[in-house]
This record gives C-alpha cells, sequence and structure tokens, in this order.
C-alpha cells in the first residue's frame, strides 16, 4: 500500500497511518521523486528518547531492499554527516528545515534541556550563593561568569551559544534577546 501525497504551494504533505491514527509529514516538492522511490509506505518510527521518525524501504543500488529514513533519503544521506532538523520538528522534511552537518553541531541544536534551571549549563552555586554560566566548546568548559539573578546567567549562556555555535546554537533560543 502506498501512502497518498497532498501537493499545494511548493510542498507535499504526506499522509501516514501509524497504531490507527493518521499522520503527516511534509517535504518539498522538488523531492517528491525521491519519496515516491520507497516500494511500500513511509510510516513512523520511535526512537529511544521519543523522537518520531519517517521511515521506508526502498531499492539501493545492488537492487537490494535498504531501510532508510525520509530525512536522509531525500538529501542523499552524505557519508561522515547527519541531517539536522533545525526546528526540532522531525515530522517537518522540507528543504528549508534540513540541513547537513557533523554529529557534534546536531547535538547542540537540541531544545531539551535537563537542567532545573531549564537552560544547559545554567546552574546555582550554593557556596557563592550565585548563578553560574558555562559552556563546553571542542570539549573544554568554559566558565562564563557568577550572576546574582538567573536571567543574566542565561542570557551569557545565549550569548555564548551564538558566539561559538553560531546557526547551531539551540534554534527555539533564537529569538531571545
Amino acid at each position: 500500500m502506498k501512502n497518498d501525497y497532498i501537493v499545494k504551494d511548493g510542498k507535499v504533505i504526506i499522509l501516514m497511518e501509524y497504531k490507527d491514527q493518521l499522520w503527516l509529514t511534509e517535504i518539498s516538492e522538488e523531492h517528491l521523486e525521491k519519496a515516491e522511490e520507497c516500494t511500500g509506505y513511509w510510516t513512523l518510527m520511535k526512537q529511544k528518547g521519543k523522537k518520531i521518525y519517517v521511515q521506508g524501504f526502498v531499492r539501493g543500488g545492488d537492487g537490494k531492499l535498504k531501510n532508510v529514513t525520509l530525512h536522509r533519503h531525500i538529501m542523499d544521506y552524505p557519508k561522515g554527516r547527519v541531517i539536522d532538523h533545525q526546528s526540532g520538528d522531525t515530522l517537518d522534511n522540507t528543504i528549508d528545515n534540513l540541513r547537513t552537518c557533523t554529529q557534534g553541531e546536531n547535538v547542540r541544536n537540541r531544545s531539551k534541556s535537563t537542567s532545573k534551571t531549564g537552560i544547559l549549563g545554567v546552574g546555582f552555586n550554593r557556596k557563592t550563593g550565585k548563578w553560574c554560566a558555562r559552556i563546553t566548546v571542542d570539549g573544554k568548559s568554559i566558565h562564563l561568569g557568577l550572576f546574582t539573578d538567573i536571567e543574566s546567567a542565561k542570557q551569557a549562556r545565549i550569548d555564548a551559544e551564538r558566539k561559538y555555535w553560531g546557526e547551531f546554537a539551540p534554534s527555539f533560543r533564537h529569538n531571545v534577546s
């Protein structure tokens, strides 16, 4: 069974059924031909950490079927690189949302933090009674300072992410001043 496709305004919506629910993924119209190489249908795959990706089977150059993820397939998955969903939305597989990068760059674009403060690299220092900000760059921890308020510590971290990571600073914070 093949998926249904809806083409509109330069985008293609692929309809998928997963556990009796209808799911949608979006690609750019220029990638429709690549998406149609799927021999069966595109479906969802849940990875550890609760990330959801779109997967299907395509024939390789040797004629054998191989399991691929949609974003890697349409971007011709370059060796030694990974495909990053800039927005963090793994069901948005449009060309504007996908880019090739290193694994390290991809990890920087995470939208979740396990920090109690809600921002990675910011914590409270009980000894000084101040907020501490730090960032790790190329395996080295850089101390960004101690601050009397959490907002100043967060801003120092955001500024450092932009300085050291540029376009790979977590996308959800790009709009923070």
